[in-house]
């Protein structure tokens, strides 16, 4: 199966790029939750920090699907 939804099996390196990644957000999450006040604007800048993370993710998979194809022909 290919497209949109397809499972992407990560190499090594992906899987420590995918890690790297997280780990950088997850200390951003964390400096907000200690840093700002409760309210709209820290809700916010979770949702966007959420939402950055998942394009992150994707830049990774897409990242990984080139590699995929490119051992694959």
């Amino acid at each position: 199966m290919s497209g949109t939804f397809a499972f992407v099996k990560f190499g090594s390196k992906m899987k420590d790029k995918q890690k790297k990644v997280r780990e950088a957000f997850e200390k951003l999450e964390k400096t907000l939750a200690e840093t700002l006040t409760e309210g709209r604007e820290k809700s916010l800048a979770k949702t966007e920090l959420e939402v950055a993370y998942v394009w992150a993710s994707r830049a990774v998979r897409a990242e990984q699907i080139q590699r995929n194809a490119r051992s694959s022909r």
